[in-house]
């Protein structure tokens, strides 16, 4: 066909095909510019319904008249009939092109990261336009994007897209598209709307970050059942420093049931857009190809010299980072660099012939965490997360993918009367390959060092070394005192923290208590029975228990002074307790070193920042929590309440919907949540997180306040002031809605030290901000705000 003219077209050279025609660069000898012509296949000329509904379709694709999608200039057809349609022709590659070239070129990492997201927003855009003139692509493909010289992305080949309404272009139980990006109602033959597109998209999204498809296989029909049935690995856990508000996104787009999915491609479009504003394209001189260097913002993102470190594990790993200071402009991506490796320690299953050694199985897997956790090299997830595998035959494959690591380690205790047996081995978890095991038959005194020996062996595997600073050796006097201290501590572990029944409780603290009793000089089990009251404390709010927690807490201190556990102890309680922070940073700096790289470390100093009013500065430490932690839901729950008064309201979002999904009764995110909702003015979905928190406790304190806060809103003032609680800062948001400027700024005075923030990025108080006296107010809680910066921003 080369050089044959086809109508007004002169052929010029073949560009592709596919199942959908065969493509070629063409002249047009009339308006003398170069085009696409796309032959449809034979079948389309013979069959004259199917060439009607084809019209139909392409007609209305040519009406389309957008940035991001490839114009069609004209439908016609040969002379012995064979269908073709005219496009646009551009210079430049597909993105399914650069995709592979560029994780060739840079050694599997295929898109900087901003480029990415614009590049999908840009689509987004694309479809939009289509959908609102109610047309679906039906086959939206990096194959079927193409990004030109100015770098700007075209969409493809909307011949195969379906009118809304109309009758299929396909027949009855057949599909058209590319099987890797087809979503499950279109791989079933199930009637499609743009849902479809927004699966597609989110496909197109994840081979962007990952270089890779989401749903894979040998051959067509294991592609289909992967997309069917499987949920693909998040793209976090591929690649370093991919935010957790795209892996979001890209969850919702790639959601199995269309009804879960955004439900129009606009949604999608908001998030992206709020996401590519914290990942803003560099203006450049040049056109850029999306997989050349990241540009100035992300690198300084990646600067490997900027380290935080952890220290001190106490209970289940709930104390102090360290790290160098921290401002709004570092961005938790950051927080990843240090690791080189990952490791989650699974519990340890009880072989022993009574099966009654479970107390003494979580606290080998305790230990063993406690002990990897001084390699700050090694991301080691927290025992909260790693407890609900406990007697689990999920694939190891799957935990690994879960928990985001590389390696995980599997173990056995067997006891009898004084002797143990260990068994541990550490495996591979992509390929479920052993790369260590050994087994240790020793008396039970000698627990201590077969926990040291095992953590030596799996460092060793994984060529990293412990340094006698990252791992002083503990101390315990008595066997038995270590026995009753394991059982207090597999009692807080299994309840994770929360004594929401009494006996649990009390039946810790007796255990600590016969620790102590045994040996009197056992520091740890003051610690323990201090942090035990201290949950029970902010449980109950019993003053009793929190006499109890400084009596523990300074015992601890007193028998050692020097540990990282008693300092972080006494730091907390004279933050929480005696509202001295000068002494409480004083002792987490002396705490810290020793390091330890647990998730408590960084949610504990996480809340040290928040409660000063210092978001910024927090953030990082919840993401750190975060990684190490992934299933204790309170560290997204605390970095989305951060992100609230930072202005994020997006990354907030994301943080607290995914912590209601990890803990659907956790009375304290849904509030924030309602809060956020109703920043965000999405009153319905506020009322329904209202609802849904009235089922779970219909007489919990947050409910009140916000009740009175939707009716502000609602303009319903009489019903806002009566159930309104009187609390300070919720007032003065009520009295701002309602207008009500001297009511607000008769609260507005009172305790501002922890308030700059929010006064300055919530939006509920708007109706003040014209006011001198908010303005006076604001910048009196500014000079708190950098002062407090400038004693606590280094920790």
């Amino acid at each position: 066909m080369i050089g044959q003219t086809i109508s007004h077209y002169k052929i010029l050279e073949k560009l592709g095909e596919g199942g959908m025609g065969v493509v070629y660069k063409a002249e047009d000898t009339q308006l003398k510019r170069t085009v696409a012509l796309k032959f449809l296949p034979p079948e389309f000329s013979r069959d004259k319904e199917a060439k009607k509904r084809f019209l139909h379709e392409a007609q209305a694709a040519a009406a389309l008249e957008h940035t991001n999608i490839c114009p069609v200039y004209e439908i016609d057809e040969t002379e012995d009939g064979q269908m073709f349609i005219a496009m646009a022709y551009y210079e430049g590659k597909t993105l399914k092109e650069k995709i592979s070239g560029g994780a060739r070129a840079n050694g599997g990492s295929p898109s900087p990261l901003e480029e990415a997201i614009d590049i999908a927003f840009q689509v987004a855009e694309g479809l939009d336009k289509a959908h609102q003139k109610e047309i679906v692509h039906r086959d939206v493909k990096s194959a079927n994007i193409i990004i030109t010289k100015e770098g700007i992305p075209k969409i493809l080949d909307f011949g195969l897209a379906k009118l809304r309404g109309q009758t299929k272009l396909t027949k009855e139980g057949t599909t058209i598209g590319t099987v890797a990006y087809m979503s499950p109602e279109q791989t079933s033959g199930e009637e499609m709307d743009q849902r479809t597109d927004i699966w597609s998209l989110g496909v197109v999204l994840y081979e962007m970050i990952a270089g890779q498809l989401p749903f894979k296989g040998h051959y067509e029909q294991a592609v289909i059942y992967s997309i069917l049935n499987e949920k693909p690995e998040p793209v976090t856990t591929i690649k370093k420093n991919i935010p957790s508000e795209l892996d979001n996104i890209i969850s919702k787009a790639l959601a199995k049931k269309p009804d879960q999915r955004y439900k129009q491609i606009n949604e999608m479009l908001a998030d992206l857009k709020q996401l590519k504003q914290q990942y803003p394209m560099d203006e450049v001189q040049e056109p850029r190809g999306i997989f050349q260097k990241p540009p100035s913002k992300l690198r300084k993102l990646l600067i490997p010299g900027i380290v935080l470190l952890a220290t001190i594990f106490i209970i289940t790993g709930f104390f102090l980072f360290k790290g160098k200071k921290i401002g709004p402009t570092v961005v938790p991506a950051l927080l990843e660099q240090e690791w080189t490796n990952s490791v989650a320690v699974l519990p340890f299953r009880d072989f022993s012939p009574k099966k009654d050694q479970e107390y003494f199985c979580d606290g080998m897997t305790d230990a063993l965490i406690d002990r990897l956790s001084r390699l700050q090299s090694l991301k080691v997830t927290a025992l909260t997360s790693v407890l609900r595998y406990k007697n689990t035959n999920k694939d190891i494959k799957i935990i690994g993918k879960d928990l985001g690591v590389r390696h995980l380690v599997e173990g056995t205790v067997q006891r009898e009367e004084n002797r143990i047996r260990v068994r541990a081995q550490l495996i591979k978890a992509e390929t479920g390959f052993h790369l260590w095991s050994n087994s240790y038959d020793r008396t039970l005194e000698s627990v201590f060092e077969v926990q040291d020996d095992i953590s030596q062996a799996i460092a060793n595997a994984l060529k990293l070394k412990f340094t006698p600073q990252k791992m002083p050796k503990e101390k315990y006097e008595s066997i038995e005192a270590y026995e009753y201290y394991l059982k207090g501590l597999s009692i807080i572990n299994n309840t994770y923290n929360v004594y929401q029944r009494e006996e649990d409780f009390q039946t810790a603290i007796k255990m600590f208590e016969k620790a102590i009793e045994t040996d009197p000089g056992y520091a740890e089990a003051y610690v323990g029975l201090a942090w035990a009251y201290q949950h029970h404390n902010a449980y109950t709010g019993s003053k009793e228990s929190q006499k109890l927690v400084e009596k523990y807490a300074k015992m601890a201190y007193k028998l050692n002074p020097d540990s990282v556990k008693s300092n972080t102890v006494m730091g907390w309680i004279h933050h929480i307790i005696y509202n001295q922070n000068d002494q409480a940073y004083n002792y987490f700096k002396r705490a810290r070193e020793n390091i330890l790289n647990t998730s408590g470390s960084n949610f504990i100093v996480g809340l040290f920042l928040m409660n000063l009013g210092l978001y910024h500065q927090a953030i990082p430490y919840y993401t750190r929590a975060h990684h190490l932690d992934p299933f204790y839901s309170p560290s997204l729950t605390f970095r989305g309440y951060s992100y609230m008064y930072t202005g994020e309201f997006f990354k907030a979002a994301m943080d607290l919907q995914q912590a209601i999904r990890i803990n659907p009764n956790s009375l304290i995110t849904r509030l924030y949540y309602i809060r956020l909702c109703n920043f965000q003015k999405k009153y319905t979905e506020a009322t329904e997180q209202l609802e849904e928190l009235e089922k779970i406790n219909p007489h919990y304190d947050g409910l009140a306040a916000s009740k009175a806060m939707l009716f502000a809103i609602q303009g319903e003032m009489e019903k806002a002031l009566a159930t309104y609680t009187k609390d300070t800062w919720f007032g003065l948001q009520i009295y701002s809605i309602l207008n009500m400027k001297d009511k607000a700024f008769e609260l507005l005075d009172k305790d501002i030290e922890t308030r700059y923030l929010r006064l300055k990025n919530i939006p509920f108080y708007d109706n003040l901000r014209g006011d001198p006296r908010f303005q006076m107010v604001l910048r009196k809680a500014k000079e708190v705000y950098e002062e407090r910066v400038r004693k606590y921003g280094d920790l």
